[in-house]
């Protein structure tokens, strides 16, 4: 008999990643291609984009065309609504034959079933965010994952936000805070290629593309590396919101696990705990609980990958502790 395959989907709203795993969870082929958030590019671009990251890994592992996967699981961000996974899987299935049987659920659930396979939390921070509990009994609670009209709260798109409109208020004297804003508009003169305020609109409107507005997070980090205060601030503020995330899923924990939360940071919003972590620690820090942190080094495909192969009975050994390092642990 043909050894068994498994293919798992990390798709984010920047970024997809797709990985191909053997029984004993040695990932064979990998591949990466642009956003698989159906919001953000539409249900077709998104399948698509897809079937391109499994041939594109399937030729990385140097497999026949004729091999079937026995499973592919698909972990999207956009995907929360059980319809549009049906859509997704059904589609699928019906114009590829390169898999057997196809599995979807949404991002948080492929990162927490690659570092905690048996549960915790997953905080999501990348160019949205969103925070899921899965339970040992495998009850649920959710915090966030609304979306950048009225959600993302400590996402780099939200990070992104704050610092443009801390600028756009100074400017106009309407501002609370009596921030310095020399380092943050030039930053945002500069990345957007703008002159003037006005020119900014475009931005907001017709030219508005979520994962490029969000890029400019990383000009307010820097900006806090080197001690410009408005920016230390808006990541401060950011970390307050990602703990009230951890606050929000708290009370749905199960009693086993309330004393000690684990909780899986992913995204690239992590890489900045530093400028975070205070912010993050006045809202967790008053909560009952010991924490630990750990951040996931290697891709939600392979907890896709998992949850595929979960789907049909299967199970894949993936070595999941080795696939996180520890970033904050309590005394």
């Amino acid at each position: 008999a043909m050894a068994e395959l498994f293919c798992g989907i990390e798709g984010g709203a920047s970024k997809s990643t797709c990985i191909i795993a053997d029984a004993n969870g040695n990932i064979l082929g990998r591949s990466t291609g642009p956003a698989t958030n159906h919001w953000l590019v539409g249900m077709e671009a998104t399948l698509e984009r897809c079937h391109t990251l499994v041939v594109e890994a399937r030729k990385d592992a140097g497999l026949d065309d004729s091999v079937v996967l026995t499973s592919l699981g698909m972990s999207l961000s956009g995907a929360d609504k059980k319809e549009a996974r049906e859509e997704l899987r059904d589609k699928y299935l019906e114009h590829h034959n390169d898999a057997a049987h196809v599995f979807v659920c949404t991002d948080t659930y492929g990162s927490l079933a690659t570092g905690f396979p048996d549960g915790g939390i997953v905080l999501i921070a990348g160019t949205g965010s969103n925070c899921t509990l899965i339970n040992s009994d495998g009850s649920q609670g959710n915090c966030g994952g609304w979306g950048h009209l009225f959600g993302d709260h400590g996402s780099a798109f939200s990070i992104a936000l704050a610092a443009v409109q801390i600028v756009f208020e100074v400017e106009d004297r309407y501002c609370e805070d009596d921030f310095d804003i020399t380092y943050a508009r030039a930053a945002m003169f500069d990345y957007f290629k703008v002159e003037c305020l006005k020119d900014m609109l475009p931005h907001m409107y017709k030219g508005f593309d979520k994962t490029f507005f969000a890029g400019f997070c990383l000009k307010i980090v820097e900006g806090a590396h080197q001690g410009d205060k408005l920016c230390v601030e808006v990541l401060r503020r950011a970390g307050r919101q990602l703990g009230r995330h951890v606050r929000g899923v708290y009370p749905s924990v199960e009693e086993a696990q309330k004393g000690h939360l684990r909780i899986l940071c992913t995204g690239s919003v992590w890489k900045s705990w530093d400028l975070l972590k205070d912010g993050f620690f006045e809202i967790v820090g008053a909560l009952p609980a010991k924490l630990t942190l750990m951040v996931q080094e290697e891709t939600a495909a392979v907890g896709a990958a998992l949850l595929g192969a979960r789907d049909v009975g299967k199970t894949v050994a993936f070595k999941h502790e080795t696939y996180c390092t520890l970033l904050f642990k309590s005394e």
